[in-house]
């Protein structure tokens, strides 16, 4: 376990692809503060509201919450690189690595246990440094278990005992998961996250 932060805290696992009147309509519900953009590229065409940095920043700003860069807590390039070649990209289930998300999330778990996130830098300061209290960790992926921040957001709800993890959606529902769908073909015990590929038909 890791010492306790200074007050008790809530982490929201969140999307940044919606629009924004989504995500801020979820922001000021949930009382949230500040906001760790986890994203490896932050300028970008594509869906939701913040595919500019700085368009995020100032509405964030505007909102009164807190904007930090997470890169910290980003995957790398290669990682990405690697499963969109092995996963995305591939049109067949024949050509398709089914261990691929697998791999991302083995690559990504090494990654973070070289940076150290919750040992210093910007994670470790909006935790145990600031009175924030309510704090989501956000990438564009819609559904929190087809993207990397389900990690992080589990490893600290699991090692930080007052610190509690929320999973937030628009409406209060899950979207779709993304197709072809990610499955964890192993456990990654120190996030919480456990094997949930199908079972292999007999």
């Amino acid at each position: 376990m890791l010492p306790d932060v200074p007050i008790p805290k809530t982490i929201h696992s969140m999307s940044c692809g919606l629009s924004a009147r989504s995500f801020f309509d979820l922001v000021k519900r949930e009382k949230i503060t500040a906001v760790i953009d986890t994203r490896l590229t932050k300028r970008y065409r594509g869906f939701g509201f913040a595919t500019q940095e700085d368009d995020f920043c100032y509405l964030c700003e505007t909102h009164g919450v807190e904007y930090c860069n997470g890169d910290i807590l980003a995957p790398t390039d290669f990682l990405r690189k690697t499963f969109h070649r092995e996963f995305t990209e591939p049109k067949t289930t024949a050509t398709r690595n089914p261990k691929a998300w697998t791999e991302y999330l083995v690559g990504y778990e090494t990654l973070l246990q070289q940076r150290k996130p919750l040992q210093s830098g910007l994670l470790y300061d909006v935790l145990y440094g600031t009175t924030h209290a309510s704090i989501a960790i956000v990438c564009s992926c819609l559904h929190h278990d087809d993207c990397h921040r389900s990690y992080p957001c589990g490893v600290i709800s699991r090692y930080i005992d007052n610190i509690t993890l929320s999973i937030l959606y628009p409406a209060d529902r899950p979207p779709s998961r993304k197709s072809p769908r990610r499955y964890r073909n192993q456990d990654f015990v120190h996030a919480d996250l456990y094997k949930n590929s199908p079972k292999a038909r007999r």
